[in-house]
């Protein structure tokens, strides 16, 4: 029981670094980042909705 628990801990204490390190280095590469938007946008349905793909993450006020 407690070897599962160490297991669990450790698996997800990976799974979070990793994830901040991905959400890190996608706004610096540009790849990652267009590939992002690419997802966030097969993602929507409505067609109007989509992101640009020139986005660059700020609104404009």
């Amino acid at each position: 029981m407690l070897d599962n628990l160490v297991y669990l801990i450790a698996f997800m204490s990976v799974l979070f670094i990793s994830l901040g390190i991905l959400s890190l280095a996608e706004e610096k590469i540009p790849f990652l980042h267009k590939m992002t938007i690419r997802l966030i946008n097969a993602m929507t349905f409505n067609e109007n909705d989509k992101i640009p793909e020139d986005w660059d993450g700020k609104d404009e006020e």
